[in-house]
Formats: C-alpha cells, structure tokens, sequence
C-alpha cells in the first residue's frame, strides 16, 4: 500500500515538473525595434520602379493611375500619368522622403510639401504624398507615458 502511495506520489511530482517548467524563457521586443525592422522591410529598392493605384469612388466608378519611379538611395522622382489626362504629375522625394517637391505639369506650377501638406491627395485618390514618401517610420515615432 505505501508503494502505491509512493508511486502515486512520484508520479504527480513528475506531472508537476512537466507542467510547470523551471525555466520561463522570455523576448523582449521593442516598439522602437519594430519600427527599424518596418523600415528595412518597407526600403525601395534601387533602381527603376513602376505600378498602378487603382481608385474606385463610393458609387463604383474607378480609373487607374499609373506610376514610374526612379529610385536612388535616399532620394526618389516619380512620374504619375493618367488615361484620361496624361502625365500628370513629377514628385521628387529627397532625404528619404522627408522632403517632398511637387511639379503640376498641367498648370506648372511647383510646390514644396511641408507639415500638412504632405498629407495632400495625389490626383484626387485616397493615397498622400507621404504615403509613397518611404519615410522613416522610427524617427517619427515618440513613446510618451500616455502611449504606454
């Protein structure tokens, strides 16, 4: 009988041991290490870059835009161009993005996008110039106590 007992004992010491393990790994990640690892992931690459936005408004209608971009390490020209108007557009982002220069080939005009103005749609779609910016995504980035 004390064999048993023993057995049984024995047994829910090693059950035990399986289910709660000594030794509790843990990782630690950063927001800030997040954001750098975004930023590697989302880089152009260098050279020639080209694609499409398709936009489509709220009662269906859509139209394409196309795009070309001429990438070099931290600066980038695109040209946008459109079925129904043509080329359109040339943006020039300098300093990785940050700095955003805009030509209207159709009213020639150039502008220099600045604080909000980034944020401006690009022929009338739902993108802004800082969303094809590749900006850095970890240098405007500011934890505060509040964010925590």
């Amino acid at each position: 009988m004390k064999s048993r007992i023993l057995i049984i004992i024995a047994f829910l010491w090693i059950m035990s041991a399986a289910a709660f393990p000594q030794k509790i790994d843990t990782v630690e990640i950063t927001a800030q290490s997040i954001l750098a690892r975004v930023d590697r992931i989302l880089q152009y690459p260098e050279g020639e870059l080209q694609g499409r936005m398709k936009h489509i408004s709220p009662d269906g209608k859509s139209f394409d835009i196309d795009f070309k971009g001429n990438i070099a390490r931290n600066d980038f020209m695109f040209f946008f161009k459109s079925g129904a108007r043509g080329e359109s557009l040339k943006v020039l982002y300098n300093m990785g993005g940050e700095d955003i220069w805009v030509y209207n080939i159709h009213s020639v005009k150039l502008f220099h996008k600045m604080g909000i103005d980034k944020y401006d749609r690009v022929m009338s779609t739902n993108f802004s110039f800082i969303d094809l910016s590749n900006s850095d995504y970890q240098s405007n980035y500011n934890a505060s106590g509040s964010d925590l």
